[in-house]
């Protein structure tokens, strides 16, 4: 026979701490991932304010700022609120093109604006209140880098988007008879 294996104490089984969850986006969140969330969230938000500041003291677009744009937009993404999500991606790729342009003060009134959205979203996913998408703010961005485009709020068609290009008027080709 098997010699016989010695008792081992019962390990007292511990419950789980159930993990309360918030819904700020639609969907359901842990709490304990929305103060992540919130805590790196200011600290990219605290970047991009001194940041801007490099930027309108040297006019220089720094890789900081972009970085900080980059993890708010993946963090965001992360607890659900696709609101500070798309702002934050469109913020970070306008930076990237316009990191190889001169800023008009336009631009660097926009940045500061896009700030100031993304500001008041962490705020209000913080708070358990849904973010307010910023199509606003999103399309200025996408037109950041056209210059012309950036101080007017008016419509305006790019040349590849009106079709065909101008031609003179040609004359009628005859019909054979």
């Amino acid at each position: 026979a098997a010699p016989a294996l010695p008792e081992t104490p019962a390990t007292p089984s511990i419950p789980a701490a159930a993990e309360e969850f918030v819904v700020v986006g639609g969907e359901p969140v842990s709490r304990s991932l929305l103060a992540v969330f919130e805590s790196e969230a200011r600290s990219r938000l605290e970047v991009m304010a001194q940041e801007r500041q490099v930027l309108i003291q040297q006019a220089v677009i720094s890789d900081a700022l972009i970085r900080a744009a980059h993890t708010l937009a993946g963090i965001s993404a992360t607890v659900r609120m696709d609101a500070a999500h798309e702002l934050a991606r469109a913020f970070e790729q306008a930076l990237q093109k316009l990191a190889t342009m001169t800023l008009s003060e336009a631009e660097e009134q926009l940045v500061a604006a896009v700030i100031e959205g993304l500001d008041v979203m962490v705020s209000d996913g913080s708070a358990l209140r849904p973010p307010q998408a910023r199509p606003d703010l999103i399309e200025r961005l996408r037109r950041a880098t056209i210059p012309v485009l950036v101080a007017t709020t008016e419509s305006v068609l790019l040349p590849e988007e009106e079709g065909a290009i101008v031609r003179e008027p040609q004359a009628p080709i005859p019909l054979p008879a």
